[in-house]
């Protein structure tokens, strides 16, 4: 979808929330204030920052731009064919949002997103940061790494 002047960019943001201090909020205000058309998308809430809230991304208004997720990566996993289906040009997992078998599936499905990428990658530095689950030495940790990146390759 091309964006001018008349059509504002479209944004759909799971896990927008009306509590100030989480980014699910942030997302929606920096967004609106940017003038896109904001979709909300909460199960529980009504109304956020003014905009009405959508139960679920299948009953936002189509075509989208681009999706924003700021959930778990368990809730994440289960709306990887709903976020497929949506068709957006582009889908931001934002950090937390998603772990390895989250994006490798949305990469499985063609959920499209440069920000796989860029998730996967912050996913490998923080193996480089925390030396990975069993805390591995530098040879280990950069094999560790390497392949954190190599399941990915593929698909990009």
């Amino acid at each position: 979808m091309e964006s001018s002047p008349e059509t504002p960019r479209r944004i759909a943001v799971l896990g927008a929330s009306s509590d100030h201090y989480k980014f699910g909020n942030k997302c929606v205000r920096a967004y609106h204030h940017a003038g896109w058309t904001v979709y909300p998308v909460n199960l529980k809430e009504r109304e956020i920052e003014g905009l009405p809230v959508y139960a679920s991304l299948a009953d936002v208004p189509r075509p989208l731009d681009r999706i924003a997720v700021y959930l778990r990566p368990p809730v994440t996993a289960s709306l990887l064919p709903e976020i497929a289906a949506a068709d957006a040009e582009e889908t931001f997992f934002n950090p937390g949002s998603a772990d390895e078998e989250v994006l490798a599936e949305a990469l499985r499905i063609g959920v499209r997103s440069e920000r796989v990428m860029g998730a996967v990658l912050r996913i490998a530095a923080n193996e480089l940061r925390d030396g990975g689950s069993g805390h591995r030495g530098g040879a280990e940790r950069t094999y560790g790494i390497a392949n954190t990146i190599a399941k990915f390759a593929p698909n990009w």
